[in-house]
Parts: structure tokens; sequence; C-alpha cells
């Protein structure tokens, strides 16, 4: 293996590495396997509705605006998001197969001219994507690094009056799960020049629900 080969490698092996730790998995051997795993299912991560009603309610959105989907998945999000407001979404996967189908999805809602889905591993996308009224996270845990790493990163793809949307989990004061706790959040925004707008909590009642 020459030395282009070794680094090409090393850098597709954090990329499955990044992917099992979103999904809290402890090992990259079922990541070969999710498309077939996730076939039945449209809507990965964030909730379409949750994220619509958040941008319905806070943020002015028309037909320029111009929204970033990272890790979008199948599409869900980014396609009902142009539907409901008519705005401009890019949405982006490491997943060939996921994009494949939001594609399929977007011609079958006839957005497919201002909803455009690539491949693409996120992290080289917060490197070159500029200039997004908003851009979504959306249940990907620390793929992009730790919280401070995360937020700095999906603020450098947005304007400066822009929004982010992110969707991930605070542990409770003196826990020992691996997430920040609701106080360590409120110190990132703090560090990172990031303004709290809305923290939308999903109860117990809602998180049963939903796994049903």
């Amino acid at each position: 293996m020459n030395w282009f080969e070794e680094k090409g490698a090393r850098a597709m092996s954090n990329i499955e590495e990044n992917l099992a730790k979103s999904l809290t998995a402890k090992t990259t051997e079922l990541i070969p396997f999710l498309p077939y795993l996730l076939q039945d299912l449209w809507e990965l991560g964030s909730s379409p509705r949750d994220i619509k009603e958040l941008i319905a309610k806070h943020i002015p959105v028309c037909e320029e605006t111009k929204v970033l989907d990272l890790a979008c998945g199948k599409g869900a999000v980014s396609i009902q998001l142009t539907r409901t407001f008519g705005c401009k979404v890019k949405g982006i996967d490491i997943f060939k197969e996921f994009i494949a189908y939001a594609k399929s999805k977007a011609e079958e809602y006839s957005v497919e001219k201002i909803c455009e889905f690539i491949v693409e591993d996120i992290n080289q996308s917060v490197r070159v994507e500029r200039d997004y009224d908003i851009v979504i996270l959306g249940a990907v845990g620390d793929v992009l690094g730790n919280s401070i790493e995360t937020i700095l990163k999906l603020k450098s793809t947005i304007k400066k009056r822009g929004y982010i949307i992110i969707d991930d989990a605070y542990s409770g004061e003196g826990s020992e799960e691996r997430y920040p706790s609701k106080k360590q959040w409120h110190q990132v925004f703090q560090q990172t020049g990031v303004k709290l707008l809305l923290r939308r909590q999903l109860m117990i009642l809602n998180w049963l629900k939903l796994i049903e």
C-alpha cells in the first residue's frame, strides 16, 4: 500500500468510526448493512414535522432562503421543507443508497429543481459550504467532533445572522453519559458566540411513542 492508499484508508476508517458513533455502535461492522436494515424507512433521525414547526414559528423563510441539511439521510426533512416553504435545500449524506432514494423522492414530489442531494462526508462539506441561511444537523451525535467543534463547524456554513438547528441530546448533571449536560450546552453556545433562540425538549412519553 502506497502513501496515498494508506491515507485514503485512514480517512475511510475515520468516516466509518464517526458513523458508528452517531449510531451509538461500538464497532463499524454494522455500517455496510444499514441501507438494507433501514430500507423501509424514509424518515431517519430528526422529525420533518418538528423541524417545519420550528422554522415556521421562529425563522423568516422565503423562496430565496438557502438551507443546508447535513447527514440528511433519505432526504425526508429536506424535501418537506422545500414543499412547505419553497426554499432551496441542499442535502448531504455519505450513503449513496440514501442519496439515490432522496433524489427519487424529490422527483416524486416535483421539487428536484430546488432540492439538491449529493454524496459526501459532512466533515468535508463543512469546510467548503458557505452562506446558508439555515443549517440543520439532525441526530448524528459527535460526527463533526465535540460540542464546541460541532457548533463552530456549523457556524462557518451560515451567514452572519443565520440559524443553526441541531437535534441532539443532553445528559443530567453528574451523569456518566457521553452527552454534555444542559448547562454544558449553554456554555458551548456562549463560547462559540451562538445565541440560543429556542430549546425544544422531547419528553419520555414522546420517545416511547416514537419508538413504537
